[in-house]
């Protein structure tokens, strides 16, 4: 007997990328802008490029949030300030 309701929909990829504003979602016109409270903005990110694996504070930079896929989203004072994605390309603040 097949469960097929209990497995969840895979999740379509979106393309993002890190822009001089925040975090743009390609070909939506949307975007995740820097300024906005961790809260909200790191709810927005897991929707994009997974779920938190690891969340430090790094002294003198402020907290980092590593997502599944290996980018990084940076928050200073509980604002979102900065992006990292495993390929290098950055924006906004990010820590060395």
């Amino acid at each position: 007997m097949a469960l097929s309701g209990c497995m969840p929909a895979p999740v379509p990829a979106v393309a993002y990328a890190p822009a001089a504003q925040g975090l743009v979602v390609s070909g939506t016109g949307l975007e995740v802008s820097f300024g906005r409270a961790q809260p909200g903005a790191l709810a927005a990110i897991e929707k994009l490029a997974g779920p938190v694996t690891d969340l430090s504070d790094v002294a003198g930079c402020g907290t980092v949030a590593t997502h599944r896929d290996g980018s990084q989203s940076i928050y200073r004072n509980g604002v979102f300030v900065g992006w990292r994605d495993d390929s290098g390309r950055t924006a906004g603040r990010v820590c060395a």
